[in-house]
């Protein structure tokens, strides 16, 4: 358990966390409504500054929580809640980013194409 950086009320937060997870594990719908709530802003904010459509923040968003959902039982307390929710939400970006460079170039072809034929 690594809930000792920052004031109290971070640690509180830390820990709070920490058993949200344990209860999420144990299939506690109630305590993933509460982290999400908790941090839903938080983690469309940092996908929103890192994709150009909010669409797409909102959609990653909703992958990392469908993924805490899956692998809360996985969090071994090692590092700060928080961060392990932020690292999925970074590999869900990382994930995504191929994808959305290929439909972009796609997007970009189609419309150059309907230009030059007149459509």
């Amino acid at each position: 358990m690594l809930c000792h950086n920052g004031g109290q009320g971070r640690n509180d937060r830390c820990v709070e966390d920490q058993r949200l997870l344990q209860r999420i594990a144990d299939g506690d719908d109630a305590a993933f409504g509460a982290k999400y709530r908790a941090h839903l802003d938080a983690v469309v904010a940092y996908l929103r500054r890192r994709v150009p459509e909010p669409e797409l923040a909102f959609d990653l968003a909703a992958e990392t929580f469908a993924v805490v959902v899956a692998r809360a039982g996985s969090y071994d307390g090692s590092g700060p809640p928080v961060a392990w929710l932020f690292g999925i939400a970074r590999n869900k970006l990382r994930e995504s980013l191929p994808h959305g460079r290929v439909e972009s170039d796609a997007r970009r072809a189609r419309a150059g194409a309907r230009g030059a034929h007149g459509s």
